[in-house]
């Protein structure tokens, strides 16, 4: 009698068990089908992309109006690169080291073009704006940017005045331990995207490099 009413407490206890994973199951289901996902779109380089209504951060960020089109891509050493800027490597040595920051290798150098289409209110921010591959991506590096563009004062945004477009460089680079992964080589072999916004229409324009 005991070992009867032993097996049926368990009998109720594995059903309820199996019932709350089918609960869960149906609610997971249900939830990925009918949740939002991020929609995806890929450009060529050499076109305008539309910012749109789409953000990279926060949702108050108003670049409805704003367009860019990547004019190149060039990959260069370091030594190669710091001339086309009138900076000198020993000077880009003592920066370094006076803002404590590392000695890159290389520099992924982007032109873009800047349009703005009626927005009053809008900026451009380079810190919003991307360089990534599969696993790894580039950043916008301060000192040289701003050594490029002083009077922006080092500010990581600013505005384009309405209804003309605006053309600028910026240089990218490796954080100091991907920089150890990779060679010029291996680099331009990869498949990179310069990626303007995350949500909700994650846009990238992928670079050709040179």
């Amino acid at each position: 009698m005991m070992k009867t009413k032993i097996k049926s407490k368990t009998v109720v206890i594995l059903v309820l068990v199996f019932a709350v994973i089918a609960v869960w199951l149906v609610r997971f289901i249900y939830l990925n089908a009918t949740s939002e996902h991020t929609v995806i779109e890929i450009y060529n380089q050499g076109e305008f992309v539309e910012y749109g209504d789409n953000f990279f951060y926060r949702s108050r960020e108003q670049r409805n109006g704003y367009s860019i089109k990547v004019v190149s891509a060039k990959l260069m050493t370091i030594e190669d690169f710091l001339p086309t800027i009138g900076m000198t490597y020993d000077e880009y040595v003592t920066m370094s080291e006076e803002q404590s920051t590392y000695i890159v290798s290389y520099v992924l150098d982007v032109d873009i073009i800047l349009k703005n289409t009626d927005n009053t209110d809008g900026n451009f921010d380079r810190l919003d704006t991307r360089v990534n591959a599969l696993n790894f991506s580039f950043q916008s590096d301060d000192l040289l940017f701003d050594y490029m563009y002083p009077d922006l004062g080092g500010s990581f945004s600013f505005k384009v005045r309405e209804n003309t477009e605006h053309e600028m460089h910026i240089p990218y680079v490796l954080i100091e331990s991907d920089e150890q992964c990779f060679d010029m080589d291996s680099l331009m072999k990869k498949d990179l995207y310069l990626n303007i916004t995350q949500y909700p229409v994650k846009k990238m324009i992928q670079l050709n490099l040179e």
